[in-house]
């Protein structure tokens, strides 16, 4: 199975990456060009390695593809600045418990690193095995997020290599979709970690957020808040990290997100990140899984899951219950997402049809899809207008009350009124029982309440509702 592969997929790219200096720029792509970065390994690396091309650049770190001059394989070269003695020694101790510790599936094997001097410039490089296979980053950049079996198994994997890292006295801190990697094996997703290398002992563990933005800028939006705000860190640091980039898979969008990188540190500190089906009102989430991300998200280490043992049992329970829900309950894209893909397989076909080049039909593909917006536009049109129409006769008093209550209590929400938000569903609950307790609109108002008591963080109240909305579902599925 090809990583990435769906057909009603998103085109997502991330709005913006970060410069060393803080800069925003436009992420079109992970890769990089020639042209776009300086293409020499300096005159000690070049003695050993062959450059072949440059890879990708994170911060003030690049990383190529070269070609070992001693046993004529390809692999990947890293170079990273080190500023001081200090920061000399740390990476020194670091790689070379990471080389000669870290030896697992799921992890990119360290082979050789070290300091080269060139006109009085030391810098750091870390050599791995050149891995085929995508990023996670490049994979949520083509399609904008993952479907839910297939994030689960990436999750699980993910938490298990980080794990490993764990057991053996080291933590990642730098944690991102670039840095999880993804290959095909046998009709299944492989997931190996990159950048282990860059591990730091837990042993007397201290982060300088400047430092931490400049090596890896773009990882602002992975920073827990004891990194923003400059305070001892441990593993459970990793743990938030996982937890913003299974957000992201499962949403599209980071939890926090801004045109200012200063901006989002702030939000990771004092912001709490919405549920997942607040997020995204037209996908489905389990609540079971909207839980564990969000404890996983939470302010506080002795809030979050203590361990990734926890984390990934966690995660392994929400894959059993999700293979026990029928096929057409799990979360998917609705038209919002589907319907661009409608379009573009229609446009397809008639390409193929009467043998349209590519050019052509890129040219035609806007035209098509606007004329069959007016189309379909124009038809919802007049059944609205046409007041013999059964819906337009049915509505009552009552029907058009819930809806504006259902608008309110949304509007009074995204207004951060969780308060009056509350109040108003549950006048639209009151309203919706007259339509009996199994109507849509009932159970959508039952929904809504769900993301309030999560959002106030009444967890036993968020799920004593959930359950309630199993139960009338299960009640109809029975009947």
């Amino acid at each position: 199975m090809q990583p990435g592969k769906n057909k009603a997929a998103r085109h997502y790219c991330p709005p913006w990456s970060l410069t060393a200096l803080g800069g925003l720029i436009r992420a079109e792509s992970p890769e990089m060009t020639e042209t776009s970065q300086n293409t020499t390994l300096g005159t000690k690396l070049s003695e050993r390695y062959e450059l072949i091309a440059p890879i990708d650049r994170m911060g003030t770190c690049v990383v190529y593809k070269v070609k070992d001059r001693q046993d004529g394989i390809i692999k990947a070269l890293k170079v990273i600045p080190v500023a001081n003695e200090n920061g000399i020694e740390r990476f020194l101790t670091d790689a070379e418990k990471v080389k000669n510790e870290i030896h697992f599936r799921g992890v990119a094997r360290l082979r050789e690193y070290g300091i080269v001097e060139d006109e009085g410039v030391r810098t750091g490089f870390l050599v791995h095995d050149l891995i085929s296979g995508r990023s996670l980053y490049q994979l949520l950049n083509r399609q904008g997020r993952v479907e839910l079996k297939e994030a689960l198994d990436i999750f699980i994997q993910l938490v298990s290599a980080v794990e490993y890292l764990h057991e053996h006295g080291l933590v990642h801190l730098q944690l991102s979709p670039r840095k999880v990697l993804l290959s095909d094996s046998d009709d299944c997703i492989i997931v190996k970690l990159l950048d282990c290398g860059l591990s730091r002992h837990l042993i007397d563990l201290k982060i300088d957020p400047a430092e931490e933005l400049k090596l890896f800028p773009e990882g602002v939006l992975y920073l827990s808040p004891e990194q923003c705000g400059a305070l001892p860190a441990d593993h459970r640091t990793d743990i938030y990290a996982i937890g913003c980039i299974m957000y992201e898979c499962l949403v599209g969008l980071p939890p926090f997100l801004s045109k200012s990188p200063y901006e989002v540190t702030r939000m990771h500190v004092g912001e709490e990140a919405k549920p997942l089906r607040m997020s995204r009102d037209d996908l489905n989430f389990p609540l079971e899984l909207d839980l564990l991300v969000l404890k996983s998200l939470r302010k506080n280490l002795n809030q979050r899951q203590q361990t990734l043992t926890e984390l990934r049992d966690d995660l392994l329970h929400a894959r059993d219950e999700l293979a026990k829900m029928p096929e057409e309950t799990l979360p998917r894209t609705t038209s919002k997402g589907i319907m661009p893909e409608v379009f573009s397989s229609i446009i397809e076909d008639i390409a193929e049809l009467i043998g349209m080049d590519s050019a052509l039909k890129v040219k035609l593909a806007v035209p098509i899809i606007l004329g069959f917006v007016v189309i379909f536009g124009s038809i919802l049109v007049s059944i609205a207008l046409n007041p013999h129409h059964p819906r337009a006769e049915q509505e009552s008093a009552a029907e058009r009350k819930w809806r504006e209550l259902d608008e309110e209590g949304l509007r009074h929400y995204e207004q951060g009124d969780i308060s009056k938000a509350e109040t108003t569903y549950l006048k639209a609950l009151a309203l919706a029982e007259q339509f009996g307790n199994k109507d849509a609109r009932f159970l959508k108002t039952l929904r809504k309440l769900i993301d309030v008591y999560q959002s106030e963080k009444r967890y036993d109240k968020a799920a004593e509702t959930e359950t309630r909305v199993k139960a009338l579902m299960g009640e109809d599925e029975a009947n």
